[in-house]
């Protein structure tokens, strides 16, 4: 009897069960019933209803049944959008997602894939990374020179993955940021009383002004595409007020450091003009000192509305002794030649120079310096009323030889001294405060001895064929064809990249003065080198991305100071425009140039940070000193004694001359063959 009611009951879930599966759809009209006939590929992987307990125990189930691409860790790109232009201060930003790998396992690269001779996905890029592990979103802060680029970011998995890659996606973006720029550096000169009014000294007279009144304001002028408003609000604002303009007090030796001078800063003005925003910033120092030279300069991170930084320019003067003087520094010698006997002496000389006797010094096999440095030097040294020379006190100096000691040698002939460049006769006027020395450029006529040509006093005196001082108007058109111009030694205020505007420098390191023996190195040469990566070239009636009117060869001053350096060659300490920390600034290791130096003096600039004319030199090897080409180990920081020059010069020449050429005129690189 059990065993029937037993069976009665099993065939009853039999047929519930048969009818339950036949009305399926009908009971749960939101799942799919699936049937062994169908198609198998209409399959799930795994059984789709998993129990509960199984699911909150064993990760892998779940795992098994998500999607592949839910499996590993990917990125996206949210800004900036494929082949967008950027005008703004320039990030790459996004989000990703983990998968199933531990989220504090994953790393984050970019790279600039834009040249495609390097193996994808091209050259690591340095800057600020900002991941978010909570909102799986990250941010990335490149410092990068307008351009096209193509960027890659990849996420790597690391420890357990082997740094594996796992995702990456790439972008095409146009860089176009327009920042704000110093259009305009003045001195506001103060007036004297019953003169006319303060006068302004602009751009091309302030750079290396000396006799500069104590009084003396300071002004710059910026131009900008977007507001300044709140850069305004700050300066004028009554609690705290933002000193845009910083002035500092030049050491005057190496033991020293720059003092920052305060005052009063103003905004006199601020307006749009042909769709600039321009304004113009004043600062009243509080106290300036007699003699001294002052470093003046824009904070560089002042930002317009859009947070775009200004291109960041300096430039250095001196401000007038305490003892009032008038246009000729030295004694106004052709009105009463008895100014003369204050520097020079007759009839008790022991050469044929008439320069002082106290203070003379003769040539010798050690090729001590000129007497005209000594004599000079007794006045501009800083113990007497005289304005100080710049570094003057460094451990090496503008003079053959390179350093200061009596025993140095050189197997040259010549020696520079303070009239190697400047005039001590010359009138003083705001073109040519340094009292610089002029020379004279005539338009020769062909005549019985020589053809039309253009003669320079320098390298030809009119002397050596106009015995009689006497040079006439030829062609009787009534104008002068004789030419008077100052050297220049223009800087990136003024420069133009015309070898005319380094003329007081390359006057002397030309060919024809070392085949004459005169000086060591010709650079010239390099500056005429059209595929210098140091030839900065733009179209004609344009301007660099910081204002400046530079097309050609950056000036010497970029790289060498002009009186006195603690380095060898007078190479600066401080790079680019902006003050650095002493751990960025270069020293060199000793008197020789070595590999080592060339190479820790070019990464000073090629870091991904310092910026000349608008351009941010490439870095070359990542914070773990590894290459940012993967193509070169050249480039690894371990190579520290490998030069530059290896493969950024003319293969085959020598090295100290390969060294040179890299520094002026730089190549392409060419990578060795392995």
């Amino acid at each position: 009897m059990k065993n029937n009611k037993k069976i009665t009951k099993n065939c009853i879930l039999l047929l519930s069960a048969f009818i339950l599966s036949l009305n399926f759809e009908l009971w749960f009209p939101t799942l799919k019933a699936f049937s062994a006939l169908e198609d198998p590929t209409t399959f799930p992987a795994e059984n789709p209803f998993p129990e509960n307990n199984a699911a909150e125990n064993d990760l892998s189930i779940v795992q098994e049944n998500l999607p592949q691409t839910e499996l590993n860790p990917s990125i996206t790109f949210a800004e900036p959008t494929e082949g967008s232009v950027v005008t703004t201060p320039f990030t790459l930003s996004g989000s990703f997602t983990n998968g199933t790998t531990d989220i504090n396992q994953l790393s984050f690269t970019a790279y600039n894939s834009t040249n495609k001779d390097i193996p994808f996905p091209g050259i690591k890029l340095l800057g600020e990374w900002d991941i978010n592990l909570n909102e799986k979103k990250w941010r990335f802060t490149p410092n990068l020179s307008n351009g096209i680029y193509t960027f890659t970011v990849e996420i790597k998995g690391i420890d357990s993955n082997n740094n594996a890659l796992l995702d990456q996606k790439t972008i095409n973006v146009t860089l176009d940021i327009k920042r704000p720029y110093i259009a305009k550096t003045s001195l506001l000169v103060p007036s004297l009383p019953g003169k006319e009014p303060d006068k302004e000294l602009t751009s091309g007279n302030v750079e290396d002004q000396t006799g500069i009144d104590i009084k003396t304001a300071i002004k710059f002028k910026i131009f900008s595409n977007n507001s300044m408003e709140i850069i305004k609000g700050k300066i004028e604002a009554t609690e705290k007020p933002f000193i845009p303009i910083i002035l500092l007090q030049n050491p005057t030796s190496e033991l020293e450091q720059p003092v920052n001078k305060t005052g009063t800063t103003t905004v006199t003005s601020y307006s749009q003009i042909d769709g600039k925003y321009v304004m113009e910033i004043k600062l009243e120092p509080s106290t300036l000192l007699f003699n001294t030279t002052y470093l003046a300069y824009l904070d560089p991170n002042l930002t317009d509305d859009s947070g775009n930084k200004v291109f960041a320019k300096f430039f250095k003067f001196t401000t007038k002794s305490e003892y009032e003087k008038k246009d000729i520094p030295h004694g106004h010698y052709t009105a009463n030649t008895n100014m003369c006997a204050a520097c020079h002496s007759t009839h008790t000389t022991s050469s044929l120079s008439t320069t002082g006797v106290s203070y003379q010094s003769t040539f010798s096999k050690e090729l001590e310096r000129d007497g005209s440095q000594n004599y000079c030097m007794a006045c501009h040294d800083g113990t007497m009323n005289a304005p100080v020379i710049d570094k003057i006190q460094s451990s090496y100096q503008h003079n053959n030889p390179v350093n200061r000691d009596k025993t140095a040698t050189n197997s040259l002939k010549h020696t520079d001294s303070c009239t190697s460049c400047h005039n001590p006769h010359a009138e003083r006027t705001n073109e040519n405060p340094n009292l610089l020395k002029s020379n004279l450029v005539y338009e020769h006529k062909a005549t019985t001895k020589v053809g039309p040509k253009k003669v320079n006093s320098l390298d030809n005196p009119c002397i050596n064929c106009h015995e009689d001082g006497k040079i006439y108007d030829t062609d009787n058109d009534g104008k002068a064809d004789l030419l008077a111009s100052v050297l220049s030694y223009r800087k990136g205020l003024t420069s133009e990249g015309k070898l005319t505007d380094y003329a007081l420098c390359l006057r002397c390191h030309n060919r024809e003065r070392v085949e004459a023996n005169k000086v060591s190195t010709d650079i010239e040469q390099y500056y005429n080198m059209q595929d210098s990566k140091h030839n900065f070239t733009i179209p004609t009636g344009t301007l660099q991305e910081d204002g400046s009117k530079l097309s050609g060869p950056f000036p010497c001053a970029e790289c060498h100071e002009t009186h006195g350096s603690r380095n060898i060659k007078m190479l600066r300490s401080q790079l680019g425009n902006s003050i650095v920390e002493d751990s960025n600034t270069f020293t060199s290791s000793g008197k020789t140039w070595t590999p080592k130096d060339e190479r820790a003096f070019c990464i000073k600039c090629h870091n991904g940070k310092t910026e000349i004319y608008g351009k941010i030199g490439n870095p070359i090897f990542d914070e773990q000193g590894l290459p940012l080409n993967p193509n070169n180990n050249g480039h690894n920081k371990s190579n520290e004694n490998v030069a530059c020059a290896t493969c950024h010069a003319t293969q085959g020449k020598p090295l100290e001359e390969a060294m040179l050429e890299a520094a002026h005129a730089p190549k392409p690189g060419k990578v060795p063959t392995k």
